[in-house]
């Protein structure tokens, strides 16, 4: 699926693309992708990397899909890059290693959801869940042979 499509299907799962806030984000999603069964698509895919909920597509500048500004952090770039305002790759995605870089919006690959949870509190005040987000690879589009 194209950035575009992915962001979409997300939108319907009532979630959004994961956004990665710190480097520990970035190695969590990392490791869930190295755990994920690896699909074989019909149709053209670029492998290895991961469509992520961040873009510069109306030229204000990086942001994620929760309207955040992107961390400008260079070491969570590939090649300690960070991409230009005007880049004509204007979406973002994360290398199989784990590093960030922008691609094309129309490139065809896999992407990560984000999915909020609620957190609840027992009446003893134990958090029933270890965090308030739960994250989660959804492999979308083409057709798995």
């Amino acid at each position: 699926m194209s950035w575009t499509e992915a962001y979409a299907v997300c939108q319907v799962e009532q979630s959004t693309l994961a956004v990665v806030r710190t480097r520990s984000d970035a190695d969590f999603l990392k490791k869930l992708t190295e755990t994920t069964t690896k699909p074989t698509f019909k149709e053209k895919y670029q492998r290895g990397i991961y469509h992520l909920g961040f873009h510069n597509r109306l030229n204000e500048g990086w942001q994620t899909v929760t309207g955040e500004p992107m961390n400008s952090d260079t070491d969570a770039w590939f090649d300690h890059y960070q991409p230009e305002r005007n880049d004509a790759k204007q979406c973002g995605s994360m290398l199989y290693t784990g590093l960030l870089i922008n691609i094309d919006c129309d490139t065809r690959s896999v992407f990560i959801c984000e999915h909020q949870l609620n957190t609840k509190v027992s009446p003893l005040g134990v958090s029933l869940t270890d965090s308030a987000q739960i994250l989660h690879p959804y492999v979308g589009g083409g057709v798995e042979k």
